[in-house]
């Protein structure tokens, strides 16, 4: 699943410092944790990191119930998702078959007929592409491991590193 916000909403929602300060007070007691009334908004969000607080999100949750795992894909990986290529296929589809764009209830017929023509092997291939791209990405994570930048470093301290070798 992608991090879309409709897929993202968290059951307890973590105050941040745009939060109100008595929305974060009353976060704090739920959480059991202690705070002054006299204490600022950056005070008692310094309280809340006090505490690991994880994110549970509704779907999860919901999923969980129902025995599945949501698996969820990085930020910005589309291409990791077999939805997204049966998506494509549906809307090409449509747009190649759409004879009368303006007539609505023939364009509602034409989704549903090019949604029913989507076939489980439609879905496998996806999935067996998906895993390609995911297993060329896997290949160029040892490249990505060997690459090393040293911020706190400036490049005067490389240099002479470099001679000292």
């Amino acid at each position: 699943m992608d991090n879309a916000s409709y897929h993202s909403r968290c059951i307890k929602k973590i105050p941040t410092k745009q939060s109100r300060k008595d929305e974060i007070q009353e976060f704090l007691i739920a959480e059991d944790l202690y705070f002054e009334d006299h204490y600022t908004k950056d005070q008692l969000i310094h309280v809340l990191h006090t505490k690991v607080v994880t994110k549970e999100h509704i779907v999860d949750k919901l999923a969980t119930n129902n025995g599945h795992m949501v698996l969820r894909l990085p930020p910005y990986y589309c291409v990791l998702n077999p939805i997204e290529l049966l998506w494509a296929q549906l809307i090409n589809h449509i747009r190649r078959n759409n004879t009368s764009p303006k007539d609505a209830q023939s364009v509602v017929e034409l989704i549903k007929t090019e949604f029913k023509n989507i076939s489980a092997q439609n879905y496998q291939n996806a999935i067996k592409h998906v895993k390609k791209i995911e297993k060329d990405y896997m290949k160029n994570v040892p490249a990505l491991k060997k690459i090393i930048i040293y911020l706190d470093e400036s490049d005067e301290e490389n240099d002479n590193d470099d001679e000292l070798e």
